[in-house]
């Protein structure tokens, strides 16, 4: 886990999407359903740290995420909107996860449920269990339930083709090198995003928090990806050799966007590691146009140019 996010400020809280920021980049999660914080026998065999207690946002009977919550918050009973930031936490297996962190948590307004006017009330009937399901949100309107929205620097980027095109994006918002955020396209156009986003690029997503179920891939000592003979990974097999499986936790973005003056907060300062990206990238930029110029002007011809010159002189 990476340093202690704190949970936000009595300014902050009232307007969470415009003043929520993680090393200065925009970050942000609005989660509703029922905060559940593990027993005491739990704690000590769940991930749980002394600065956080791993919970888990229950939405329904069936749609549930963990979620790690400070000590130092104090957790509403019952539905709540609860507004965190992700972060980006390297697993075992080459690659990294998204977490979430609490940062407060809200009683639901009328803006979160059906129920507008009395009407409503009536309808739906009176029962808490009633009026919390509707709460839920349904095909589209879930969104509204499971908002994520990140602005930062990218740091990694491939597209994954199938039947299901992916483009997948690893974001980056502080110093630390290993709170990697994984963000994934998915979409049928998923490979135009190949010429827009590189390394470097500054960019900002909306999206969701998701999880799926992917091959569980061997590692070297270094924590490395095995690659075989054709460069593929290496799944790890179970006692009957069919691959295991583990579930990745990850950002479901819709197609990336550039960041407006809002989505970041820097102040006076870019931060130096921002700084030593931009340096890279610039003298990676000048090797290049030096190994073109020098590639220009060397006076060695070419296999091609050699074949035609001693084709010239037997005539």
């Amino acid at each position: 886990m990476v340093s202690v996010i704190r949970p936000l400020t009595l300014a902050e809280r009232k307007k969470p999407a415009q003043l929520t920021f993680f090393g200065g980049f925009k970050n942000v999660s609005f989660q509703i359903g029922e905060v559940a914080l593990p027993d005491a026998a739990a704690r000590n065999a769940n991930a749980t740290t002394p600065a956080y207690v791993k919970a888990i946002v229950r939405k329904s009977a069936t749609v549930q995420f963990p979620i790690m919550v400070p000590n130092s918050l104090g957790v509403l009973k019952g539905m709540t909107n609860t507004v965190a930031s992700v972060v980006g936490q390297k697993n075992k297996f080459g690659g990294h996860d998204a977490v979430l962190v609490a940062r407060s948590t809200e009683r639901l307004s009328s803006f979160n449920a059906k129920l507008r006017t009395v009407e409503d009330l009536v309808r739906t009937g009176e029962t808490s269990a009633e009026a919390e399901e509707t709460r839920l949100g349904k095909s589209s309107s879930a969104r509204i339930h499971n908002q994520v929205m990140l602005a930062g620097v990218v740091v990694g980027a491939r597209f994954e083709d199938g039947d299901s095109p992916r483009f997948h994006i690893d974001l980056r918002q502080d110093a630390n090198p290993s709170n990697i955020i994984p963000l994934i396209y998915e979409a049928r156009n998923a490979s135009a995003m190949v010429s827009r986003v590189k390394y470097g690029s500054l960019i900002y997503v909306d999206g969701e928090y998701a999880f799926r179920s992917v091959p569980a891939l061997e590692v070297d000592e270094d924590g490395r990806l095995k690659l075989d003979a054709e460069r593929k990974p290496i799944p790890i097999l179970d006692e009957t050799g069919q691959p295991t499986k583990r579930i990745q936790t990850y950002i479901r973005i819709t197609s990336p966007k550039d960041p407006a003056q809002f989505d970041t907060d820097f102040g006076n300062t870019i931060p130096r590691w921002v700084a030593e990206i931009a340096e890279e990238i610039a003298a990676s930029r000048a090797r290049t146009a030096v190994s073109k110029a020098e590639t220009t002007l060397d006076p060695t011809p070419t296999a091609n140019e050699q074949k035609a010159m001693t084709d010239i002189a037997s005539l």
